[in-house]
């Protein structure tokens, strides 16, 4: 009985410790909200709205018409399926998804903290060191901050429990503990992908420590039989997650080599600088510290780690100087292979050695692709320098108790927690901060204070089931890593987006997931490219009016307006939110209509290009001079220029009194299909001093009409009245082959209409192709 005390007592701690950071949340555990926009809000939205409204593999509140894998959501698809497939018999489970999934992310924290109290004592640690040390290191992790929106790596349990099980391995040689790490490794996998790569890479890097730690004590055959069963837990895991994949998504084109690839690594200011009390000694070497949690590789190891290990570095080159032996000792026996672990997480979280030819490494090991963020592997390296700081301080003072230094021991026992205490205070604060608005993020979501969806539109005269989707203007589209509309308002937007989706159960046209399709996204950023493309994503949506959300606190690009002329408006939900109504059919017939209109009167015109409406000025440049044979339009190309420089694609003079300001910049660049990248073009404005007096960027990646591996790039500039010239350069990485041809670049008024009868009788307008009659 007396061997329950110490982990009840624990379990107790660890419970009040949770209370105290979440308070506010466990109170309104079923009706509260963390976050309600950017990342958080989605990642609450794809699990609320796949339990609400759909089943199976398939999620359709994103992305319509087409929908998405759930995996691809981030919405926990281990735990939203199983609320989904319990609801068939309870119902009732459904509506209190919010609370099982809050519930299961605080939970973990106290299993955390008891796995990592079960360690310490595995190492010695006396059951009180150990209940105040496992409390620290628990509330004082990196991971907690994926509590508050990134709820699937929000798991705190899993990494104390994978090192716990590996431990207990080793000492025992039974192959439950290599089941365990199986079974854990492939239901993280079904919460979160990078859950199944951090344990994986944990198995890995713990399998090799254990060959350089056993390599004079243990034969070959003997190695190779106890690494088996680990490195099966690890491969059937994957293999598993795979093989689901494989069976249950048929989606092609999916990004093979996204944007970020082996970045987001650690860095010095991650591990030694932090907000929060005494975490500012070392900003004069990193720099003054942002945010308790400013970077994916944050994992601030806090003052007593950082003064452990200058102990343990003084010591070590005290023995190697002076061949003091005892001071080579290693204070904590056994835990060498686990130092050995940290270190390995350590070099791979800090991108060791990719950092040096990281391009080099993800063109030319494709695993390595799917590793992008790779700071969040400084995880397992934050949970084993930590409990070994722990130990290490334990252990220490027992040394001076042994010499008779008790006051030197007992100090050390006191000011180790004491500033522990002190520095959790920060992190507290932070999470305070959070938890004071989730009851108000809720009511705000479901519109408790106010009329809800459903109501507003009853009171207009609408239901929801009489449209079939939400369009949310300005439009983002982010996660197909080629394209990224983005910088639009999209944290907000997609909260109010989410919202109405979640009150109605109207899916929504605009995206925030990951690895979207291609082809699906090609086809989906139609529909924001204004009246001269074809949209043909609009022959897929069905007879029902479109609901268009219209956020006023942000200016419509002028392409988005042509939705605006065809919309009915049926009123503002609220001060910044308006509301309208598109018949889909009649937006396609009279936007063909316009376009056979604008077509017909191109063609009565003798001219074989110029502006329809507007006598003004205008540029183009067909780039038919030049010796690159690849055209979009005519015979040839802007041929490709890789360099560390920035190349100019052309200079564009101005006439001395241009009657215009608002013009658009328009051309084709033919891209790579097979990776993330792109080329970027900066527009430069001068005068006739040459004095640069504006500045304007576009991309490939903001492209709204794609045409094979041709891309259109747009963009509206206000002309200053006292330029003379404008200068469109290009910034191509020299070292890969992120475009191959720039065609049909033009500069016209945006109020005008341009027009290009092209060689082989295509018809252009405002620089996009149009079919013939």
């Amino acid at each position: 009985m007396k061997k329950y005390i110490a982990p009840s007592v624990l379990w107790f701690l660890s419970i009040g410790l949770t209370l105290c950071y979440f308070y506010d949340l466990i109170i309104h555990l079923n009706t509260g909200v963390m976050s309600i926009g950017g990342d958080g809000m989605k990642n609450y939205y794809t699990y609320l709205y796949y339990i609400q409204y759909d089943q199976g593999n398939h999620f359709s509140g994103m992305n319509y018409p087409f929908g998405e894998h759930i995996v691809f959501t981030d919405n926990m698809p281990a735990l939203a399926g199983s609320i989904k497939w319990l609801s068939q018999w309870f119902p009732g489970i459904a509506h209190y998804s919010l609370g099982i999934m809050h519930g299961l992310l605080l939970l973990s924290l106290n299993l955390a903290t008891y796995y990592i109290y079960k360690i310490l004592r595995k190492y010695g640690a006396a059951s009180l060191w150990a209940i105040v040390s496992a409390l620290f290191i628990t509330f004082f992790s990196p991971q907690l901050f994926k509590i508050y929106g990134h709820f699937g790596m929000g798991f705190v349990f899993y990494i104390p429990f994978t090192i716990y099980q590996l431990i207990r391995y080793q000492e025992t040689k039974k192959l439950k503990y290599a089941i365990a790490l199986f079974c854990c490794a492939t239901l993280l996998a079904f919460i979160h992908l990078y859950n199944l790569a951090i344990i994986a890479v944990l198995i890995g890097f713990y399998a090799i420590a254990y060959l350089i730690t056993e390599r004079k004590t243990t034969l070959l055959k003997q190695k190779i039989r106890y690494l088996t069963p680990l490195a099966l837990a690890a491969i059937l895991s994957f293999g598993i997650a795979s093989v689901y994949l494989k069976m249950t998504d048929k989606t092609a084109g999916r990004p093979a080599y996204p944007y970020g690839v082996l970045t987001s690594e650690t860095q010095g200011k991650d591990l030694l600088v932090n907000k929060t009390p005494l975490g500012y000694i070392f900003q004069f070497i990193f720099g003054k510290p942002e945010n308790v949690s400013e970077t994916e590789g944050k994992a601030y190891v806090g003052l007593i780690t950082i003064i452990v290990f200058l102990v343990f570095l003084y010591r070590f080159i005290k023995g190697k100087t002076k061949k003091d032996k005892q001071s080579l000792v290693q204070p904590v026996k056994g835990y060498t292979i686990w130092l050995w672990v940290a270190l390995f997480q350590l070099l791979f979280a800090m991108g060791v050695p990719f950092v040096w030819a990281r391009e080099f490494f993800a063109d030319h090991i494709s695993v390595l692709r799917q590793f992008r963020t790779l700071g969040r592997f400084i995880w397992p390296f934050y949970y084993l320098i930590m409990i070994y700081a722990a130990l290490f301080v334990y252990h220490f003072a027992k040394q001076y108790l042994s010499n008779g230094k008790r006051v030197w021991a007992y100090g050390i026992l006191f000011l180790t927690p004491l500033i522990w205490a002190i520095q959790l205070t920060g992190y507290y604060e932070n999470s305070r901060v959070i938890m004071q608005d989730v009851k108000e993020n809720y009511t705000w979501l479901y519109d408790q204070s106010g009329k809800n969806w459903n109501s507003w539109l009853q009171e207009k005269g609408y239901q929801p089931h009489q449209f079939q989707a939400a369009l949310g203007l300005p439009f983002f589209h982010i996660g197909s890593e080629k394209l990224w509309i983005m910088d639009v308002n999209e944290g907000m937007n997609l909260g109010r987006l989410s919202k109405m989706s979640l009150q109605t159960g109207l899916p929504v046209v605009n995206v925030m997931m990951s690895r979207t399709s291609w082809p699906q996204t090609f086809e989906t950023v139609n529909i924001i490219d204004g009246p001269f493309n074809p949209k043909n994503i609009l022959n897929r949506f069905n007879n029902k009016p479109l609901l268009l959300l219209i956020d006023k606190t942000f200016p419509l690009k002028s392409k988005e307006q042509e939705w605006m002329q065809y919309a009915t408006f049926i009123g503002d939900k609220d001060s910044t939110l308006g509301v309208y109504a598109v018949d889909i059919q009649a937006f396609q017939v009279q936007g063909k209509a316009y376009t056979s209109g604008i077509k017909k009167r191109a063609a009565d015109t003798t001219a074989t290009e110029g502006l329809l409406g507007s006598t003004g000025f205008y540029y183009v440049n067909h780039f038919d001079h030049t010796e690159n044979n690849t055209a979009f339009a005519g015979t040839n190309s802007f041929k490709p220029v890789w360099a560390n420089k920035e190349v100019v694609l052309d200079t564009i003079p101005m006439p001395n009194m241009h009657t215009d300001s608002m013009f658009n910049l328009s051309m084709w660049v033919k891209c790579n299909l097979t990776n993330y990248r792109s080329p970027y073009f900066n527009i430069y404005q001068y005068d006739k001093a040459n004095n640069k007096i504006g500045f304007l960027d576009v991309s490939t990646k903001y492209s709204t009409y794609i045409s094979g591996n041709w891309f259109f790039v747009d963009k509206d500039i206000k002309i200053e009245a006292q330029t003379a010239y404008l200068v469109v350069g290009i910034i191509a990485d020299h070292s890969h082959e992120n475009y191959f041809g720039i065609d049909e670049l033009v500069l016209a008024p945006s109020s005008a209409i341009y027009f290009y009868k092209a060689p082989g009788g295509t018809l252009f307008l405002n620089n996009r192709p149009q079919k013939a009659q």
